[in-house]
């Protein structure tokens, strides 16, 4: 028996000690969280950047211009660095591919409930832009932040998902990083 050391940790602690399939119960809300970003950007670029091509939608602008709707074709990678695409789809998958393979090898132990929300925020966010580079080309973004960065539902995802994970790294106890189990 392990001593649990928070409420989300107690959650997997008490899973993995009831279910010997908890590896794919964790999968499973990994996928569940993943599915969930997916769709909520998939219909967020339908809403704000398709839809308005064929009929006019309420532009927005908040916080005095400093984010407002906008319609950019994302042709390249961060901040529109020229990427070839099929070099950019191959590098999108490899990366969600690290994550998943990132997760099947923790020890049970250390895996816990934030992580796998924010594994699931990762995935959505890449598997959304990964659609839309494979589908249109492009990544359809709609908020235009400062006058200056266009981006999407999806690469915010992306990016709460990742600060996320590495604060829940941060948050583990010593002895995991010390015998390089994480």
């Amino acid at each position: 028996y392990q001593t649990p050391r928070s409420a989300s940790h107690l959650v997997i602690v008490r899973l993995m000690q009831k279910n010997p399939h908890a590896r794919a119960l964790i999968f499973g809300g990994c996928a569940l969280s993943t599915l969930t970003f997916l769709v909520i950007d998939l219909l967020s670029k339908e809403r704000w950047f398709d839809q308005a091509f064929d009929r006019p939608i309420p532009q927005f602008s908040f916080f005095s211009g400093w984010i407002q709707h906008t319609f950019h074709a994302n042709h390249g990678a961060i901040a529109n660095i020229p990427i070839p695409l099929p070099l950019l789809l191959a590098l999108s998958i490899g990366v969600c591919a690290m994550i998943l393979q990132a997760l099947w090898q923790a020890p049970l132990r250390t895996i816990r409930l934030p992580q796998i929300l924010a594994a699931g925020l990762l995935l959505g966010g890449a598997l959304g832009n990964i659609y839309d580079r494979a589908a249109f080309g492009f990544v359809r973004d709609w908020i235009l932040l400062g006058g200056r960065s266009a981006m999407n539902l999806a690469d915010i995802s992306v990016l709460l998902g990742a600060l996320f994970f590495l604060f829940t790294l941060s948050r583990q106890p010593s002895s995991f990083v010390k015998r390089g189990k994480i």
